[in-house]
């Protein structure tokens, strides 16, 4: 991932195999070994499903441009992660603004993004007042588009997929990247989709996506049909290039021999195991 080469890998097991004590172990090892690395977590939620499109992509984009308390209080992020992600607003509110203006109220709420730049960002930057009218421009779009309510179909989907990617790229290109999608298994289809998108474009960047999923969730259809096709169509895209999958996530090698798993080689490789 340092050399820029971006990765996208799962975590797979069941339910208390200790897929979330890897993640934390894993970020707080990464973290160590690199102080400009940037941990960002994004929740499926069992409840919502389908009903709150793109959620976990909103949370981790909300984290990026730094709104982590919520995230610090569950224990989901360090507090040195939390104050590497507020630092971080004066570059990723320009990026949000530059890349991903049609992100803003959809993604991220325009309202406290521009309370937050008030009191994290210091001094005057070009790229507050641009936010203000980009907030004010937003806010008055026909409700049928915000995605909370249902309607992001509203919105050309390969625009908002488009800003998404060039905001991680470009911030990936300041520092270091590690997005965690946890409880893939209940990601709405919006969020399968992106996650697809993200997996064929971040090749060339220092962003490495970790996904977790319960495997019997997906194998007896209690995912949703695209999230098990994304899935597949992830793993047999990594499999064409020479990697092959084995039991629970196993990474192996080109001749079918186990990789070292990342939390003996080293922080920085990307993960597929689970324990």
């Amino acid at each position: 991932m340092q050399a820029g080469r971006g990765q996208l890998r799962f975590i797979t097991g069941e339910a208390g195999a200790g897929k979330t004590s890897l993640t934390a172990e894993f970020a707080r090892r990464a973290q160590r070994s690199d102080p400009e690395l940037l941990f960002v977590v994004g929740n499926c939620n069992a409840q919502s499903g389908i009903g709150d499109p793109y959620l976990p992509f909103r949370e981790v984009l909300a984290q990026l441009t730094g709104d982590v308390d919520s995230k610090l209080t569950q224990g989901a992020i360090s507090a040195e992660n939390a104050g590497r992600l507020k630092g971080f607003l004066t570059f990723s509110g320009r990026a949000l603004v530059d890349l991903g203006p049609d992100l803003i109220d959809i993604f991220v709420p325009g309202a406290a993004l521009v309370g937050r730049a008030s009191k994290l960002v210091v001094g005057e930057v070009g790229w507050r007042k641009r936010l203000e009218a980009l907030h004010r421009k937003n806010a008055s779009r026909p409700e049928d588009i915000l995605p909370a309510r249902g309607g992001h179909q509203a919105m050309e989907q390969n625009q908002i997929f488009e800003q998404f990617t060039r905001v991680l790229v470009e911030l990936a290109g300041l520092k270091p990247l590690v997005l965690l999608i946890d409880d893939l298994h209940w990601a709405d289809e919006s969020s399968a989709s992106l996650l697809f998108h993200l997996a064929r474009r971040i090749d060339s960047s220092r962003i490495l996506v970790l996904g977790t999923y319960r495997p019997e969730d997906v194998a007896l259809g209690r995912a949703s049909t695209l999230v098990a096709i994304a899935i597949a169509a992830i793993k047999a895209a990594a499999e064409r290039s020479g990697w092959k999958y084995g039991p629970a996530g196993a990474r192996r090698g080109r001749r079918g021999r186990a990789a070292p798993c990342p939390c003996r080689s080293g922080p920085r490789t990307g993960t597929d195991c689970a324990r």
